[in-house]
C-alpha cells in the first residue's frame, strides 16, 4: 500500500483520482483530522498525517510499503518532511530511503543554520 501525502492539496488530489481510476491501493494522507473523516465519509482509506504533529506519522505509516511525500505550503518543508522519514524508518528500519534533492539539502542549510555535517547528521537519523 501506498501513502499518499498532501491528498488534500491540487496535485495530492488529482494523485488520488489517478491511483483510484488505475486500481492502485492506497491510503490518503491529511493535515487535518476534520479532512481525514471527509475523505473516510466519501469511501477512502485516509487518516490524518500531520508533519508537524509527530504522534500522526506512526498510524499513517502503519503497513505502508511505499511513500509519496508532498509538502503543502510551510516556510520551512525540508525541515517537517525529516519528521516523515523518520517515522517511516522507526516503522521499517530496513528501508532504504531517498527523498532530498540538493535543492532542497541547500535550503535546509539556510533555514536551519545549521553546518552541512549538523543538517546531514539529522538527515541520517
Amino acid at each position: 500500500m501506498i501513502l499518499i501525502t498532501g491528498a488534500g492539496g491540487t496535485c495530492g488530489r488529482e494523485l488520488l483520482r489517478v491511483m483510484s481510476d488505475a486500481g492502485v491501493i492506497f491510503r490518503a494522507g491529511y493535515s487535518t483530522a476534520a479532512k481525514a473523516e471527509e475523505a473516510q465519509r466519501q469511501g477512502i482509506d485516509a487518516v490524518q498525517a500531520d508533519f508537524r504533529q509527530t504522534a500522526t506519522l506512526g498510524p499513517a505509516l502503519r503497513g505502508i510499503e511505499a511513500l509519496f511525500l508532498l509538502c503543502g505550503w510551510s516556510p520551512d518543508p525540508p525541515l517537517i518532511e525529516v519528521n516523515v522519514v523518520r517515522a517511516a524508518k522507526r516503522g521499517r528500519p530496513d528501508i532504504h530511503v531517498k527523498a532530498f534533492t540538493m535543492v532542497e539539502i541547500e535550503h535546509m542549510l539556510v533555514i536551519s543554520g545549521k553546518s552541512e555535517d549538523q543538517v546531514f547528521a539529522d538527515l541520517r537519523e
